[in-house]
């Protein structure tokens, strides 16, 4: 009986759940240790909890993003630099590997980023 408790908390699927379901054989339900029918009764309990708490996350949540958001505001668009690549041509390479620019034209731009 015991071996087979220990499987089924083992290989319990949601890893909250296992641990959570752990915790509580170990220290607080410790009959469940032993007898499968009572761990089957606590796996379902610690499961309906946090399913609860779950859909009640999950909505406030959407109530959240749904409260600050309405449909005449437009979300606003940032300026977000892109640092992979070129700076000066925008091509897959770096400012020192750019094939367009001279010895001269790199040094000044590299200058002015650098400021």
């Amino acid at each position: 009986m015991k071996t087979r408790c220990t499987l089924l908390v083992e290989n319990l699927q949601p890893t909250m759940l296992r641990t959570q379901v752990q915790r509580l054989v170990k220290f607080e339900a410790r009959m469940c240790g032993n007898d499968d029918r009572a761990l089957y009764r606590l796996i379902v309990e610690q499961a309906k909890l946090q399913h609860k708490f779950h859909t009640l996350n999950s909505e406030e949540g959407y109530r959240r993003q749904e409260g600050q958001r309405t449909g005449s505001q437009v979300p606003e668009q940032t300026d977000c630099n892109d640092r992979s690549g070129c700076l000066s041509c925008k091509g897959p390479h770096w400012i020192k590997d750019c094939p367009k620019l001279t010895e001269t034209q790199r040094k000044e731009v590299l200058d002015r980023l650098h400021e």
